[in-house]
């Protein structure tokens, strides 16, 4: 999955096919900034990261009862309204909109950041949705991709955990509670220095890794379905020169401004 933060991770049922609709309008994360959960978020997962993105990618569903009356239901209805006022202008009106209001806009540059943007936005919820039907968090998953990440065994004190994560301590213990009651880690003294707590992850919390990342792998595949292998290639490299342009110019943002939970 992709490293936004918080996401591979928002948590409700969903496919790994489709993402769902944006928001209208552009948002803060058109420019690629973390949601939720983010954030970063949220990023919640690509195979190669998921992050969660200080943006989370939590979303609610509605179920509609199945009644047999003719008129549709108030959550169907409700759903239907959410569709219609959910649309968002394509990249040639809302480049074309900011011209009028804003002269000096490059419109290249325009569509690159702004396409990127909703391109980032649908990603986190597509993981997001995954990460729901796998009953965990993008904060959640955020951690099991942590302890992954640091190698066999897959442990990792509560401080290198928040210090990866860009948490607090007490944002840190909060989340590290509620996966350990949910069987997704373990929290023991180190033997070898009893004032010491490690974190380590269960088998548990593996298969779900693991699960959410065949998820994502699937998704990934269709997203770039179009692409040639020398075409991915190029796309990559383009991407990296952009990240790392990003990263030299702001060297503190890799982490998240605000804990999300």
């Amino acid at each position: 999955m992709s490293d936004t933060p918080e996401q591979r991770p928002g948590r409700s049922a969903r496919t790994a096919q489709s993402p769902a609709p944006a928001p209208a309008g552009p948002t803060g994360e058109e420019t690629g900034k973390p949601v939720q959960g983010s954030p970063a978020g949220a990023a919640a997962p690509s195979s190669s990261s998921r992050s969660s993105s200080t943006g989370s990618a939590d979303s609610s569903r509605s179920r509609a009862s199945g009644s047999a009356s003719s008129k549709p239901s108030t959550s169907a209805a409700s759903t239907s309204a959410n569709n219609e006022t959910s649309q968002e202008p394509s990249l040639d009106e809302q480049i074309a909109a900011y011209q009028r209001e804003f002269r000096d806009l490059d419109p290249q540059v325009e569509k690159v950041v702004s396409a990127l943007g909703r391109l980032n936005r649908r990603m986190n919820v597509a993981y997001g949705r995954q990460v729901a039907a796998l009953d965990i968090s993008n904060a959640e998953w955020e951690v099991l991709k942590t302890l992954v990440l640091s190698g066999a065994p897959y442990r990792l004190g509560p401080g290198d955990l928040a210090k990866r994560l860009g948490l607090t301590p007490a944002a840190m213990t909060h989340r590290i509670d509620r996966m350990a009651a949910e069987g997704l880690v373990t929290r023991d003294r180190d033997e070898s220095n009893r004032v010491r707590v490690i974190v380590e992850l269960t088998d548990e919390g593996r298969a779900k890794w693991l699960e959410a990342m065949r998820m994502a792998t699937d998704f990934e595949e269709d997203l770039l379905q179009d692409l040639s292998g020398e075409e991915r290639g190029v796309l990559g490299e383009m991407l990296i020169r952009l990240l790392r342009r990003v990263e030299q110019a702001q060297p503190d943002a890799g982490g998240r401004l605000t804990d999300l939970d």
